[in-house]
């Protein structure tokens, strides 16, 4: 037996892991653009204000979706052979957090993982620029204040 043989909990997890890449981590790497889509949908869809339920609704689903996406992931991360992914609790504080957290963790099992957070960044990008974008291409802006 070699020293590693004889304690599993000093053997890197390397060889063990079939990669850190889920849908799930995809999905709350976009989850800005559909965040973005989802509130979109609903200024244009209805004449709810900022401060009506539809609205509200928009902003929570998505964050709730992530959440919901978080814990799937873990699952996944799991059956991967990841041996202790981080908690699905750290999207409660936002889904970046939870990106960074779930990075530092798969880039020590197996090195990789970190795009999904680096999507993460450019989807945000992405919504703002729809979201301006619109506005600007229509001259009519879903948000009081935007440029038109």
């Amino acid at each position: 037996l070699s020293p590693t043989d004889a304690d599993p909990g000093s053997r890197r997890q390397t060889d063990e892991v079939a990669g850190s890449s889920t849908v799930w981590a995809w999905l709350i790497a976009i989850s800005p653009v559909l965040a973005a889509g989802s509130i979109a949908y609903v200024l244009l869809a209805t004449t709810s204000a900022l401060t009506d339920w539809p609205f509200e609704a928009a902003v929570a689903g998505p964050y709730l979706l992530v959440l919901l996406f978080a814990l799937a992931d873990r699952a996944a991360l799991h059956r991967l052979g990841h041996s202790q992914p981080r908690s699905p609790a750290w999207a409660l504080l936002s889904a970046p957090v939870y990106l960074i957290a779930r990075a530092s963790e798969t880039r020590r099992e197996d090195g990789s993982g970190t795009v999904p957070t680096l999507v993460w960044f450019v989807s945000v990008i992405v919504a703002v620029g729809g979201i301006v974008g619109y506005g600007l291409l229509t001259h009519h802006a879903l948000i009081a204040g935007l440029p038109t």
